[in-house]
């Protein structure tokens, strides 16, 4: 189809997002207008309201060069480089964790005072990275996933140092991995942070995700 008439941009979306829907991926229409309008430097808007203009050849290359990329699955933020997330762009590399929709719930319980640490560490077990899906495992560092044997490795140190940087009174906010709530909350305690149980934030989907901790009279 590639090499008949130029495809306009609502048969692009169209073409595109079923290669897409074919080979599995979620979400297939809404990533190829994001494709499609990086390829070509338009605004969700004018996507809309040109949708029957022609592609030039070489944006179209350019789209099936990204689609490709897509249905291999290398996730839309590392082809376009950046993600929204919270209200704002990120930039994406290489050398960074792809933001996630888990992580806005950290974002969430946030508030706008200065004594407050969030954290979203490496929480997943060493041996278990190999089955993660290849979106994560692939395209994401392995420094921003390995938790060390256990998946939680980093909450001590962090614990640790975060009595000496917070006021008293302040939080610790992290996120946590998946059955980890009792293992990180008696590391939390053990370095004197206090925990209750409603402190256990769980995600939409109801599982345990972040932990709230207090560091009042420590100091």
């Amino acid at each position: 189809m590639l090499n008949k008439e130029p495809l306009s941009i609502q048969e692009s979306i169209n073409f595109f997002s079923n290669k897409l829907a074919l080979a599995g991926i979620k979400n297939s229409r809404l990533d190829c207008q994001i494709l499609i309008e990086f390829a070509m430097g338009i605004s969700r808007e004018r996507l809309i309201m040109d949708s029957q203009i022609p592609i030039n050849g070489n944006d179209i290359k350019t789209i099936d060069s990204y689609i490709n990329r897509r249905m291999l699955g290398e996730p839309v933020s590392r082809i376009i480089g950046w993600r929204e997330f919270y209200g704002r762009k990120f930039i994406i590399n290489p050398y960074v964790l792809d933001p996630r929709p888990d992580s806005e719930l950290i974002e969430s319980l946030k508030k706008n005072t200065f004594n407050i640490i969030v954290s979203n560490p490496p929480y997943i077990p060493r041996d278990k990275i190999f089955s993660l899906s290849p979106d994560v495992r692939i395209y994401d560092p392995k420094i921003a996933l390995d938790g060390g044997m256990d998946g939680i490795g980093f909450y001590q140190p962090i614990a640790k140092q975060s009595r000496y940087i917070l006021c008293d009174g302040g939080f610790l906010i992290t996120e946590i991995g998946l059955g980890q709530s009792k293992l990180v909350s008696a590391i939390l305690k053990k370095e004197g942070f206090f925990i209750k149980s409603n402190d256990i934030k769980t995600d939409l989907s109801g599982k345990k995700r972040a932990i709230i901790a207090n560091c009042n009279n420590l100091n």
